[in-house]
């Protein structure tokens, strides 16, 4: 478990919040006697950012092609995280705390978290943030399971120790989004940045910082990218919440709750209770559909 640096109650309660809901996952695990998710620690700290990251594009099966699938950045991100989750990785997206829509996450404070447990890992994303940058900390947090090291992302001021690991994170994220082959191919200048952030689902700054680190661009060439880019604020709140209550407590825990309340395993004020929802709507979201989805692994 994460032990976060003094940081604003709104994260803290986000945080906890989270930690409640994989800790009762965890303990559903346990009593089931499923096997430790594969991908956990799967590689090391040590390991060059391009193995991670080739490891994670071979595991979630991405490809050009499903890439071009997704309309935009938000369609890629749905379909990632279900391949993620797939592996028994919890995903939370989310932009307020808990259910309140008044009390809004801040980007600026955090941009997501990963939590490595080897029977009910995690990865929370700040769904504050621009959906480019979310489909981007999707991959980070992701990254930080694949070498087993639990994390805040974008707090590294707390924890120098944690930069190293943070910017392997960031370099195994830009491989896996933006392979450098592919985006080579493409490639013939400046002006290439904006469509090219359009093709790969990322920010215009991922594929600034790429083409920097290529040397492709000059580092004026990226200062003036990034002073450009600044992306659109999501809104919080509003939105069908049959669709966005699975999204915020992660699809695979959600169905687990359900079906769990159905069964009169788990009272169904406790579901309601985890999810941060009244009662009535878990029966609502039973009757949905949402616990007769494809059965998963683990």
């Amino acid at each position: 478990t994460l032990t976060p640096a003094p940081l604003s109650q709104d994260f803290q309660e986000a945080y906890e919040d989270a930690l409640r809901k994989q800790q009762w996952y965890l303990e559903r695990l346990k009593d089931a006697d499923v096997a430790s998710v594969q991908v956990v620690g799967k590689c090391q700290p040590s390991d060059p950012a391009l193995k991670i990251a080739s490891d994670i594009i071979s595991t979630l099966q991405i490809t050009p092609e499903l890439r071009k699938q997704a309309k935009h950045a938000e369609s890629y991100f749905g379909l990632l995280a279900p391949r993620i989750e797939y592996l028994g990785i919890l995903v939370m997206k989310t932009s307020i705390v808990r259910s309140n829509t008044r009390r809004s996450l801040s980007v600026k404070e955090f941009r997501g978290f990963a939590v490595a447990d080897s029977l009910a890992p995690l990865v929370f994303i700040n769904g504050g943030d621009a959906e480019v940058a979310a489909v981007f900390t999707l991959l980070h947090e992701l990254a930080h399971i694949w070498i087993g090291e639990s994390a805040i992302s974008d707090l590294s001021m707390h924890d120098k120790s944690g930069s190293k690991i943070e910017r392997l994170c960031n370099q195994v994220a830009a491989d896996v989004l933006v392979p450098k082959e592919e985006l080579q191919s493409l490639w013939t200048g400046l002006a290439d940045v904006a469509p090219l952030a359009l093709k790969f689902r990322v920010s215009r700054l991922v594929i600034a910082r790429r083409a920097l680190s290529f040397g492709w661009i000059s580092a004026s060439d990226y200062a003036m990218v990034a002073e450009q880019s600044q992306p659109a604020k999501v809104k919080t709140g509003g939105g069908d919440p049959y669709l966005t209550i699975p999204v915020r407590n992660s699809k695979r825990l959600t169905k687990a709750l359900i079906e769990s309340a159905l069964s009169g395993e788990t009272p169904i004020r406790e579901a309601a209770g985890l999810l941060n929802i009244k009662p009535d709507t878990v029966m609502q979201l039973a009757r949905k559909g949402v616990s007769n989805d494809r059965k998963v692994r683990h």
